[in-house]
């Protein structure tokens, strides 16, 4: 008797929890940041005299990982099992990138890449899997603010620095999590993303000798991968 009274009460609670909301929302999340920065320096000699010109390039692996932490507004809306919302949301990581190579020709690279913040426009179509949770997917637009260092050290101790600060790129953004309800108007999100942003080159030269002019192009191919919990409250 005891245990169907057990059994009894919790299908009353959870049933007493309440249904999918619709309307304004907001809310803020932290998680684990992860990039690869696509990383590749071309290094072109070109000769003024012969008119000719050699160029050798050099990859890094460039991965950096940090930690993030973002704030979000939306609003969603119900048909049936099937829910749609749109959401924009700004966010901060930790994740910087630092390096030194040298490359073919002896010269060193020290780099540094960082994004500061990101700006993003997304939407969430989903499906309620019951009143209490909904999965769904994310697509949408991304600007990311990019701290982008490149140093160049030639064989002879000659330096060069490319510095783009608030470099923005824009990328697109897509991913998949789940959403449940918690305590009244409050739900927990967790939620994966990837970001794939636009390639970006910047370059620097200079006369290595008589006849001859060096230039250092460095392309970059960022793009991060995410893991977030948030936590969402609901205003409907």
């Amino acid at each position: 008797m005891l245990k169907k009274a057990m059994i009894l009460g919790i299908f009353c609670a959870v049933t007493a929890m309440p249904g999918w909301a619709d309307g304004l929302y907001a809310g803020f999340g932290v998680g684990r940041d992860t990039a690869d920065f696509g990383v590749k320096h071309t290094i072109t000699k070109t000769d003024t005299f012969f008119d000719t010109s050699i160029s050798k390039t050099d990859t890094e692996n460039a991965a950096g990982n940090g930690y993030l932490g973002s704030i979000f507004a939306g609003y969603g809306v119900s048909f049936n099992k099937f829910y749609l919302a749109g959401e924009l949301g700004v966010q901060t990581s930790s994740l910087e990138y630092n390096n030194s190579l040298t490359n073919s020709y002896g010269n060193t690279q020290k780099t540094t890449i960082s994004i500061d913040y990101n700006l993003s426009a997304s939407i969430l179509p989903g499906y309620k899997v019951s009143d209490n949770t909904l999965i769904y997917g994310r697509v949408g637009y991304v600007y990311g603010d990019f701290d982008i260092n490149n140093k160049f050290i030639d064989t002879n101790g000659n330096s060069f620095t490319t510095w783009d600060k608030g470099r923005g790129l824009n990328g697109i953004r897509y991913g998949v999590g789940i959403q449940t309800k918690t305590y009244k108007k409050l739900d927990l999100r967790l939620e994966y993303n990837h970001i794939v942003y636009q390639d970006f080159n910047t370059s620097s030269s200079y006369r290595s000798g008589w006849f001859e002019t060096t230039t250092n192009t460095l392309r970059i191919s960022p793009s991060t991968d995410q893991v977030e919990l948030a936590a969402v409250y609901n205003f409907g």
